[in-house]
């Protein structure tokens, strides 16, 4: 299944930035569609998600594929424009996918400190990759961190050279023997 995150799409209009919330919201839909194990990949904000996932429900995540994930929340970059965005009528003039976007990513801070007890819950293989030319996501603080809180024994990480925040999904043959 594909999901259609709160505040995307055509899914709820509010967005929620708590990781948690949407992790558990992503797991009813789950519950609906699929019966057996499956496995969840996913992209930069998808990551801690699929880290929450993985943690509070082994039973039905069998391995988790993450591509450029922002997971520490030292390292999260919030850019100047997010605040600028978020205030009085220019907030009403982005589009709803780009204030989203921004209400998420000023919540996210926050909401990866609430996950970092959770990570030593994790039970299921996690197959991690970082670019290390990527400057949405810091790939090198952010590697670190997975290793030093995600159990070694489920982590596969890797750094790709050359890679950058989107190459993920616009070249995707680069998972292929990886």
């Amino acid at each position: 299944i594909f999901v259609d995150r709160p505040g995307y799409g055509a899914s709820s209009k509010q967005t929620i930035g708590s990781i948690i919330d949407q992790g558990d919201i992503i797991r009813q839909a789950i519950n609906k569609k699929i019966a057996e194990q499956i496995i969840v990949a996913w992209h930069s904000y998808g990551w801690p998600i699929a880290l929450y996932l993985a943690s509070q429900y082994p039973r039905q995540i069998k391995e988790a594929i993450l591509l450029a994930a922002p997971i520490d929340p030292k390292n999260e970059k919030v850019w100047s424009i997010s605040y600028f965005i978020d205030t009085g009528l220019w907030k009403l003039l982005f589009p709803r996918l780009i204030r989203a976007s921004n209400e998420e990513k000023l919540a996210h801070p926050e909401a990866l400190e609430k996950l970092i007890p959770l990570y030593k819950n994790i039970r299921v293989p996690i197959t991690a990759r970082f670019g290390d030319i990527d400057r949405v996501v810091p790939s090198e603080p952010n590697a670190v961190f997975a290793k030093e809180y995600i159990p070694s024994r489920y982590l596969d990480l890797k750094m790709r050279n050359g890679v950058w925040h989107a190459d993920w999904i616009t070249m995707p043959h680069l998972m292929e023997n990886y």
